[in-house]
């Protein structure tokens, strides 16, 4: 797999698990330029409602970064089994969660029909309810993936919160689609009294034609084959 060159730059991609020479550097993705982004956002309040009612009880959210016995993790600032970050998934390593996926039907067919979701076996698509709890952050940390964006649309935003990725920040609004490449390095908080609530996703990169996105896929197949 291709290794990251040297970079001058303050903030640079640096996924920690594969890097996808050639990409353009964008911190935050002008989602203008996704077709499908008013489909979804036009389903926000519908999503939102069965989030909603995943969080009164009908799905368990569990910490977002866990312990894995097959491999080694690093604590990642305390975040390791902490549910002051925590998720529920509808898709998980690339498999849909059924008994979830049943209390929230919308928000699953909306990206699974609507979204060029990033498909790669045993890793993507991601589909999942990221919950930050009041008063919480997210320490700086950088993602595992570059030909792909992490998606937010945000369902729940008592306000007073933010993500800042790279040089950048940008506030959650209720129903606004935020894109972005999370090789660099971002945090988040939440420095309200109340649950920050978004809906996550990955897509492709806009620049990888359809060649390119099934070598990636066949590529992490043999490494997983070959494993």
């Amino acid at each position: 797999m291709a290794e990251r060159p040297p970079e001058s730059r303050a903030y640079p991609a640096m996924p920690n698990v594969y890097y996808y020479p050639g990409l353009p550097h964008v911190e935050f993705a002008d989602t203008r330029q996704f077709e499908w982004r008013e489909a979804v956002e036009a389903r926000t309040e519908e999503i939102a409602e069965e989030a909603r009612g995943l969080l009164a009880g009908s799905g368990t959210f569990k910490p977002y970064v866990q312990a894995e016995a097959d491999r080694p993790q690093g604590d990642m600032h305390g975040m390791l089994d902490n549910d002051d970050w925590s998720s529920l998934d509808l898709i998980e390593k690339g498999l849909p969660v059924e008994d979830h996926i049943r209390y929230a039907p919308i928000a699953y067919r909306t990206i699974t029909e609507e979204v060029p979701v990033c498909t790669i076996p045993n890793r993507a698509p991601t589909l999942l309810l990221s919950l930050l709890k009041p008063g919480k952050k997210i320490p700086p940390h950088h993602g595992m993936l570059n030909p792909r964006y992490i998606c937010h649309l945000p369902l729940i935003v008592p306000g007073n919160g933010a993500l800042r990725l790279g040089s950048q920040k940008r506030e959650w609004h209720k129903g606004e689609l935020l894109a972005f490449d999370d090789t660099i390095e971002h945090e988040a908080w939440n420095n309200s009294d109340e649950d920050r609530l978004v809906l996550l996703f990955d897509v492709w990169r806009p620049e990888l034609e359809p060649i390119e996105r099934a070598q990636i896929a066949a590529l992490f197949e043999a490494v997983d084959t070959a494993a």
